[in-house]
């Protein structure tokens, strides 16, 4: 230590010198050292382990088993190359504020780091500037411009998808849409749409009408029946109980009636004491006749055509109970007549009913071969449909959304230079300095001591007095002994 001691204490105006100029040099370092800024961000890529099944119903099913991680494939390790790739990069640089700092793209990425943290889907970013907003600029524009490619790539893998089935697309289009034509058109022509439902339902019409035409046709018989009952009971038939009750309902026949009554029974008494010479006699005679004649006229006028007629109804204010009968008659008769009407109109719908029935037997076959060739067409495109789909969904697969977990932030410390490691460097140039120079220096002109002037032989040395005092006397006995 002392040997130490003393070799500063005679090297000390050059180690001074070092050692100031190193101090010089670190003030000057870190005085006047560019200062670079560091922003970072982080994003993160979500780790879909869950397998993807979704039905689209008539379009199809997508299978997709999501993001697979793997030591040979690493999706991370992919997001980190697209990142820092050159297209990303160039565009950064195309908008920077100061590129002429950087005149190649190769030194303009070394301002760039992107660094996939370990057993995580984190992406970290870091962003160097020579100021605070420049570096917030650089790692904001960066992420702007990244999120961008990658919809720049999902869109070209969807675009090279649709592409390649484009013409298969359109050729399965024009199939479906000739077999839909043809399909309508013949349904349209022969009325059919489902087979097993309009047979069914043609059957069930059928049945149902069988049901109402036999009952229609039991109800107007029996009808007829109590019909006939009442015109034996009348003594007339249905046509002359009508109209027997049209005249009966006739006030000018009912008041021609009236009038003849009772020139009949003025007749009758003047009979009794006059004969038929008498003028009274023949004045009555004249106007029976007359009201005859009239009357025959209120009967072709209320009854034309019929034969047979029963005048003697209702007349001299009372109600004939034949009335109500005839009535009974005319219901019963109205409603024989419209069942049998009923029951002819249901044979017609039954005789169409059949003859549909029938041709659904003959067009089945045709009907069924074009809406085979309709869901087969329907199939083909619906399937290119969904895989079209399937291309859209699956581009995420290949580049997936990767989401900003961090926001660009700066730190507002500088990154570089660090004072501490300047200071560290310092102290490290310092102490080997010294030492350095001081081995130079002391290999140079070495410091002898006691034991060197021992061993020395040379006559001239020899003269020199071995010790000059005690102190000197003691230290060598000190270091000798």
């Amino acid at each position: 230590m002392n040997k130490v001691l003393t070799i500063l204490r005679r090297h000390w105006k050059p180690l001074l010198a070092l050692n100031a100029g190193l101090l010089a040099a670190t003030v000057a370092i870190a005085t006047f050292y560019p200062r670079t800024w560091t922003a970072s961000a982080r994003f993160i890529l979500p780790n879909m382990t869950g397998s993807l099944d979704a039905s689209l119903g008539t379009l199809g099913e997508i299978n997709n088993s999501g993001l697979t991680f793997s030591t040979e494939v690493n999706p991370t390790m992919i997001q980190s190359s697209i990142l820092m790739s050159d297209s990303v990069l160039r565009r950064v640089w195309a908008k920077d504020p100061n590129p002429d700092k950087s005149p190649l793209l190769e030194n303009y990425r070394k301002l760039f780091k992107a660094t996939v943290q370990d057993q995580s889907t984190i992406i970290a970013l870091e962003v160097s500037g020579s100021s605070i907003e420049l570096a917030r600029f650089r790692a904001q524009t960066l992420v702007q411009t990244y999120q961008a490619r990658l919809n720049e790539l999902r869109q070209d893998d969807a675009g090279a998808h649709e592409r390649f089935s484009r013409d298969e697309l359109e050729q399965a289009r024009a199939t479906l849409v000739s077999a839909q034509l043809a399909l309508s058109r013949f349904k349209q022509a022969t009325g059919l749409v489902d087979i097993d439902e309009q047979t069914r339902a043609l059957a069930g019409s059928i049945s149902a009408l069988t049901a109402s035409q036999v009952q229609a046709l039991s109800t107007g018989k029996a009808a007829e029946v109590r019909a006939r009952v009442l015109a034996a009971r009348l003594g007339m038939t249905p046509k002359q109980a009508i109209d027997s009750l049209r005249l009966s309902e006739n006030k000018e026949y009912q008041i021609t009636r009236q009038k003849l009554a009772d020139v009949e029974v003025a007749l009758a008494e003047a009979r009794g004491l006059y004969t038929d010479k008498n003028a009274r006699v023949r004045s009555l005679l004249l106007q029976r006749d007359e009201l005859l004649s009239a009357l025959k006229e209120r009967i072709a006028q209320a009854a034309p055509g019929s034969t047979d007629v029963n005048g003697g109804l209702g007349g001299n204010n009372y109600r004939d109970g034949r009335i109500d009968l005839i009535v009974q008659l005319i219901a019963l008769e109205s409603e024989a007549s419209g069942l049998e009407r009923q029951a002819a109109q249901v044979q017609q719908r039954l005789d169409g009913l059949d003859s549909t029935l029938r041709s659904i037997g003959k067009n089945q076959g045709q009907l069924l071969d074009l809406q085979r060739r309709y869901d087969i067409g329907e199939g083909v495109y619906k399937g290119l449909v969904a895989q079209v789909q399937q291309a859209k969904v699956s581009a995420f697969n290949a580049y997936p959304n990767v989401q900003v977990l961090d926001q660009p932030t700066v730190d507002p410390k500088p990154s570089s230079p660090k004072l501490s490691l300047i200071a560290l460097g310092a102290l490290l140039a310092s102490a080997l300095g010294s030492i350095a120079l001081a081995l130079l220096l002391e290999g140079r002109n070495p410091l002898l001591g006691p034991k060197d002037l021992q061993g020395v032989e040379f006559p001239v040395l020899a003269r020199i007095p071995l010790l000059k005092g005690p102190a000197l006397e003691s230290d060598l006995e000190a270091e000798t002994g």
